[in-house]
């Protein structure tokens, strides 16, 4: 049966090893707590958004650009769009202030203007007398490279770096 003695003694010896067990729980829980938030982060507004970019899921729309005074359409503006495959559509003034913040409107920019020089190169007879604008931030423009950058991807394309409209957009700054 039971010994009197040696019953407190097994409570002692468990209570002195207490620290294991708690230590063990508290490892799992920072390796959940890492997993968990990987997760969520997979599931933010800025993961999707740097996805749809490496993957080329924003779309470029253009918007007609009349001339009010014999109303002929006379450019485009190009307005970049974003549909995603989980969160439905998100509204510009939603992801262009996120990209902004976050540093990927850079890479939204030269997505719109490659997909503008595609645009004009492929319709020459469309653009012989019309323009495209796009957009860039301002941060952008000050850049050093972004001269560079603009000129190696128009090097085969005259018709398009006559046909195109740099549009400086406002900042909050």
């Amino acid at each position: 049966v039971y010994s009197t003695i040696g019953f407190p003694f097994y409570w002692q010896y468990l209570a002195s090893k207490l620290w294991i067990g708690l230590l063990g729980m508290a490892c799992a829980l920072v390796i959940h707590l890492f997993f968990s938030s990987k997760k969520f982060a997979k599931n933010s507004l800025e993961f999707s958004l740097t996805q749809a970019i490496k993957g080329r899921n924003l779309s470029v729309h253009y918007q007609p650009i009349v001339d009010q005074r014999d109303r002929t359409v006379i450019g485009g503006e190009s307005l970049v769009r974003w549909n995603d495959p989980v969160q439905g559509f998100i509204s510009p003034g939603i992801f262009i202030p996120l990209a902004e913040k976050v540093g990927l409107i850079d890479q939204i920019t030269y997505l719109v203007l490659d997909n503008a020089i595609t645009m004009i190169s492929e319709n020459k007879i469309m653009f012989s007398e019309r323009y495209i604008s796009v957009n860039v931030s301002r941060s952008l423009i000050l850049r050093g490279d972004f001269i560079n950058e603009v000129e190696s991807r128009l090097k085969y394309h005259y018709l398009a770096s006559e046909r195109l409209v740099f549009e400086i957009t406002e900042e909050a700054i």
